[in-house]
């Protein structure tokens, strides 16, 4: 995003994400962005200073209120509050996703159940009861996954990050890669991917 605009914060409440987005702004040569270790809620900006705020895959951990309250204050006449999203890995027909989802579930009391019948989607009516104008857009890729990174994905969530296994990631991990192998002995999981982003816009 630093390439369309003049000035770019990055705010994450974890330092360690923070050094991560740092260290491939520097690889890129990327220098117009600001780094905050900060929770979004707690940001104090001026008003109808901010042109778009994004929100990738964390809005449902906000408190959604205040951030939108905030939001609307922080933003221009015309500005945009962007909330971005990928399909969860879990999701689809093919053999290997519910590979994913017997192992996640078994390791994680059913966290996932069958989430083919879970609802997806942005905060259209969050956005529209705080007052924004709301499109919503997606689009679908072809995507190649392998052990490593369905393993790297699953550890960067919530239900099965290191913290949630509570000292277990290396059996969790383990079995995952068994479930998965016994499926698709290539370590090469193909799948297309849902992504979208809904976005709310302030009036002019």
């Amino acid at each position: 995003m630093a390439a369309y605009f003049a000035s770019v914060l990055a705010v994450d409440v974890e330092p360690e994400m923070i050094a991560a987005g740092r260290d491939e702004a520097s690889r890129r040569g990327v220098k117009n962005i600001a780094w905050l270790v900060e929770r979004a809620e707690d940001l104090e900006l001026a008003a109808a200073s901010i042109d778009l705020i994004t929100i990738g895959e964390a809005f449902h951990r906000l408190d959604q209120k205040r951030i939108l309250e905030r939001a609307r204050r922080w933003l221009r006449p015309g500005g945009a509050l962007a909330t971005l999203g990928g399909e969860p890995i879990w999701r689809g027909e093919e053999h290997w996703k519910q590979a994913v989802v017997e192992v996640v579930n078994r390791w994680t009391a059913g966290s996932r159940g069958n989430p083919d019948q879970q609802l997806c989607g942005g905060p259209s009516d969050e956005l529209r009861t705080a007052g924004f104008e709301v499109e919503e857009h997606e689009s679908v890729v072809e995507r190649t996954w392998t052990c490593d990174s369905i393993v790297g994905f699953m550890f960067s969530t919530s239900v099965a990050s290191h913290r949630a296994l509570k000292g277990r990631g290396r059996e969790f991990e383990a079995d995952l890669r068994r479930a998965l192998l016994e499926v698709v002995p290539s370590d090469r999981f193909r799948s297309m991917q849902k992504f979208s982003f809904t976005l709310g816009r302030l009036a002019m």
